[in-house]
């Protein structure tokens, strides 16, 4: 992985993580939307760890995008 891909990939992530907090943090009455677009914030469970995963799902027009990452 080249170093700008590096810190690309971890600004997303830092960003990624910083709203899911305050998301969490604010029950939702804050950061519900992304860029316009309605956000609720997914929880899935795994099938063999049993680990509970929390990601964004985002609306857009004909679309849902998830970033369980």
């Amino acid at each position: 992985m080249s170093l700008p891909h590096f810190l690309k990939d971890f600004g997303f992530r830092a960003l990624n993580k910083t709203h899911r907090t305050i998301v969490h943090a604010r029950h939702g009455r804050i950061g519900a939307s992304a860029f316009g677009m309605p956000a609720v914030e997914l929880f899935t469970v795994g099938r063999k760890s049993g680990h509970i995963q929390r990601g964004p799902l985002v609306i857009e027009s004909s679309k849902l995008t998830v970033d369980l990452a």
